[in-house]
């Protein structure tokens, strides 16, 4: 080195360690983990960035006014997205490094409303409240494709499963309920089905099965074989109160928001037997949007101000609560805690059903553990491979018997493990083939107007297997869609009511029941037109004129009594 050199050397290495560190990109091993993003619903909407280690706010992204509220968000590894209810919606990314505002989009107005977002890869799937599903590059968040849901009907939930989208879509209102099958690659749609329960709002993918949120009152769940795409069943919620919009799961369980006054609820479904297990009360009305990380539940609120509610799964109480000091949260996104994952371990789950009288083997029966399914063949056998190691909850189910349920703890990926079943025959009754009566079809009013819900009644019976279910099906006349309403049984009747509808429609409606045989049973369909408000008959003598003529004759008489008056005094 020459010596005149060593100065200018001295000075460049000084420059080196005096640069702040700030001037040097940071990169995406900088975000942070186990934070809550919640965005709020009022313009102009702020992003609040909560760290769920002390469960308090460390820091508030405001938005422009322009940019309205949130309805939408979601999370990669290295942004944010939130999206606005409002025309023309906009999409905003934001950078979880240092939590900045990036870039801005504004969609053209035929895609209106961003409601739910689903980030896949290097995509942003945005379901819109116009009825398509929008794909953006998630990094430039330039439009690359889009399609359209079936009658037109407002997307609100995204699922992928391996090459395929899943996207539900339907009305505010719970009509419409459609679910398609997409390709991610070009948003072809494959498949589409229409789903027995209304109001379909969240899905998620468990196994063999896409199980769908159903947000009617009451709430339910719909299950749906992935391999043939046919609906297999569904059930509602036990509680008729409080809608449900969204859903996630936690070991063998699913948990939903209870949308509910004075207190809100957490409702809990078993996965593995696809039964209702109970819901508890949170201390804040109207539970919204809810996410899950470690353990723990958190649940936004529909009140002002809005509230966070921290669940303790493990105990399914409610544990802390965080005031956040702004108007609604519709919209959360989590980055979970970051831990060493262990070993991805698998074990085999291998038995035989049997049946507990006859020791016979049982064909047929559908062994399932957290979603993973198998069949029985002919000697009642099944095997159920790759399944990750845990505490599972191992059930059987198989036609004409009782449903049987045995835990297991996988905990060891070198050995096979052994269920068998032994399962008991329920008692056979008489055949049932008789569909259920129904009667006394009534309807109040007789002539409705467009101030009038209309209330349907009837009598249902059914005496070999007792009542399973009756709804009320009614048509707006020129629609081919028929809307179906649960009957609520009260003092001996089923009753509904058909919501108020515009002067001159005409209104068809019949009533169906099933009963625990699933025979049915449907009334003649009936008809009403809604009339205009009767007019209050005009009189010989309106009541307005009488009264003046009365006054006018009462002045009258006083006017001549006086003067009358004044006449007897002068002569006297």
């Amino acid at each position: 080195m020459r010596k005149r050199d060593k100065p200018l050397n001295l000075f460049l290495l000084f420059l080196v360690l005096a640069m702040p560190l700030s001037f040097f990109p940071k990169s995406t091993r900088d975000v942070e983990d186990n934070i809550l993003y919640a965005g709020t619903l009022t313009a102009p909407a702020k992003v609040l960035k909560i760290d769920l280690n002390n469960f308090q706010i460390v820091d508030t992204l405001k938005l422009e006014a322009e940019d309205g509220g949130i309805h939408a968000m979601d999370i990669s590894d290295e942004y944010l997205y939130t999206g606005s209810l409002g025309k023309p919606a906009r999409i905003i990314q934001i950078k979880l490094s240092d939590f900045t505002r990036v870039k801005k989009v504004t969609l053209p107005d035929e895609f209106s409303g961003a409601v739910v977002f689903k980030v896949i890869g290097d995509y942003l799937f945005d379901g819109t409240w116009a009825g398509q599903i929008v794909k953006l590059n998630a990094k430039t968040l330039e439009l690359i494709d889009y399609a359209q849901s079936p009658e037109g009907g407002l997307i609100l939930g995204i699922c992928q499963v391996g090459d395929y989208l899943y996207v539900s879509s339907g009305s505010s209102e719970g009509l419409y309920p459609w679910v398609q099958k997409l390709r991610v690659s070009d948003l072809y749609e494959v498949a589409k089905i229409r789903t027995t329960l209304g109001g379909i709002r969240e899905l998620i993918a468990v196994g063999n099965y896409l199980y769908v949120l159903s947000a009617g009152d009451p709430s339910g769940l719909t299950r749906i074989d992935l391999s043939t795409f046919t609906e297999v069943d569904y059930f509602r919620f036990s509680t008729p109160y409080g809608r449900a919009d969204f859903l996630v799961k936690y070991g063998d369980y699913f948990y939903s928001n209870g949308d509910t006054s004075p207190y809100g609820r957490v409702y809990k479904v078993r996965i593995s037997d696809f039964t209702w297990v109970g819901y508890i009360n949170i201390s804040e009305a109207r539970a919204c949007d809810i996410k899950l990380s470690e353990h723990y539940l958190y649940i936004s609120t529909l009140v002002e101000p809005s509230k966070i509610i921290k669940v303790d799964l493990d105990t399914f109480q409610e544990v802390a609560k965080l005031n956040t000091g702004e108007g609604w949260i519709v919209k959360m996104a989590v980055t979970p805690k970051k831990e060493a994952p262990p070993p991805t371990e698998f074990t085999t789950v291998t038995g035989t059903v049997t049946d507990s009288n006859t020791l016979k083997a049982v064909s047929g029966a559908i062994v399932v553990i957290d979603g993973y399914s198998a069949v029985t063949n002919q000697n009642g056998g099944y095997i159920i491979t790759n399944l990750p190691l845990g505490l599972y909850t191992v059930s059987v189910n198989a036609a004409g018997y009782e449903t049987k349920n045995i835990t297991l703890n996988a905990s060891s990926s070198s050995r096979v493990y052994t269920v068998d079943f032994q399962i008991r025959k329920i008692p056979a009754t008489s055949e049932d083939n008789l569909p259920p009566r129904i009667t006394s079809v009534t309807i109040t009013p007789s002539d409705p107007t467009p101030s009038d819900d209309v209330v349907i009644a009837c009598k249902v019976a059914d005496d070999e297997s007792g009542v399973k279910e009756v709804n009320l099906l009614y048509q707006i006349k020129g629609d081919a869609h028929w809307n179906k309403i649960p009957m609520s049984y009260v003092e001996g009747w089923y009753k509904a009511n058909i919501p108020r509808q515009k002067e001159g429609t005409i209104v068809q409606y019949y009533v169906e029941a099933f009963d625990n045989s699933l025979n049915i049973e449907k009334s003649s369909t009936s008809s009403y037109t809604v009339k205009a408000p009767k007019e209050m008959p005009r009189s010989l003598f309106p009541i307005a004129e009488v009264t003046v003529i009365a006054i006018v004759f009462a002045v009258i008489i006083l006017l001549w009594l006086v003067l009358r008056r004044r006449k007897t005094l002068k002569n006297s």
